[in-house]
């Protein structure tokens, strides 16, 4: 059996790699998000907005279609990233949209003692990195705590 997450990961980092400096080497990596404030209520609107304008109908269609609005809002409104550990410190990648093992440019160098504060959740974690808030599934617990070598903040 093929561990798909596992090969996920090692294309992530291997995508991050290919923008970094001469002789640098990312370790590990995890995707993280940044959602707009606006992003939420905007995709609210949306589902409202497209539930009047279908009014009665076939339930099923009119749930998908309110469905896909809040999601095509919320895709909108995010901004995903790697994080990754690299041989000279951390770096934090911007990624496409629609396929987040796609990097795009480094946005930002950070010095590998950062503060990183780690928040588990049920299926969304949170990261402070510095001062900056940012979401993390929760399948890449285990790859963060390893890069940050800590336990994670308790609730």
């Amino acid at each position: 059996m093929t561990d798909r997450l596992g090969e996920y990961r090692e294309r992530l980092v291997g995508a991050v790699n290919e923008h970094l400096d001469d002789g640098e080497k990312a370790e590990s990596a995890v995707l993280v998000q940044r959602r707009a404030r606006w992003a939420l209520p905007l995709g609210i609107v949306a589902a409202l907005v497209v539930s009047g304008f279908l009014g009665e109908g076939n339930a099923l269609v009119r749930g998908g279609l309110i469905g896909l609005s809040i999601a095509g809002v919320l895709m909108y409104g995010t901004t995903f990233f790697a994080l990754a550990r690299t041989d000279r410190g951390l770096v934090l990648a911007r990624t496409s949209k629609w396929s987040q093992n796609r990097v795009q440019e480094v946005v930002e160098r950070m010095p590998a003692d950062i503060g990183i504060v780690h928040k588990p959740g049920i299926m969304t974690d949170r990261i402070k990195l510095g001062e900056k808030n940012y979401l993390m599934n929760r399948q890449f617990r285990s790859v963060l705590q390893d890069m940050i070598g800590s336990p994670p903040a308790p609730g």
